[in-house]
C-alpha cells in the first residue's frame, strides 16, 4: 500500500494543489506533493508507534527508496507567501 493511500489529502491554501503533511527531523510540518516523482528528494515513512508521516531528505534518504516525493515548497507557484523571514543574528553591522 502506498504512502498516499494511508494519509489524508489536503489542499494547498495558495494554489489549491493536493498535498499531504509530513514531519521533518526537526519536528516541523512540511507540505509534500501527493504524487511520487523521479526528481523527488524526499522519502516518506510512518514513524514507529506514532503513525506520523515522517520525511527524510537528500541522497542518504533516497538509497533503496521505491517512491520519492517533492516538497510542495518546490512546486507551488505561490510558495513565497509562506516563507518565514530568517532570524537575524545578534551581531551588529559596523558602518
Amino acid at each position: 500500500m502506498s504512502t498516499t493511500q494511508l494519509r489524508r489529502i489536503d489542499k494547498c491554501k495558495a494554489c489549491g494543489a493536493p498535498i499531504m503533511w509530513a514531519e521533518t527531523s526537526a519536528a516541523k510540518a512540511i507540505p509534500i506533493d501527493v504524487s511520487p516523482t523521479p526528481r523527488g528528494n524526499v522519502v516518506l515513512y510512518h514513524g514507529p508507534g506514532s503513525g506520523k508521516l515522517l520525511a527524510l531528505f537528500g541522497k542518504k534518504a533516497q538509497s533503496g527508496a521505491t517512491e520519492l516525493y517533492e516538497s510542495h515548497f518546490v512546486t507551488c507557484p505561490r510558495a513565497a507567501e509562506f516563507r518565514k523571514p530568517r532570524k537575524r543574528s545578534g551581531a551588529m553591522r559596523l558602518p
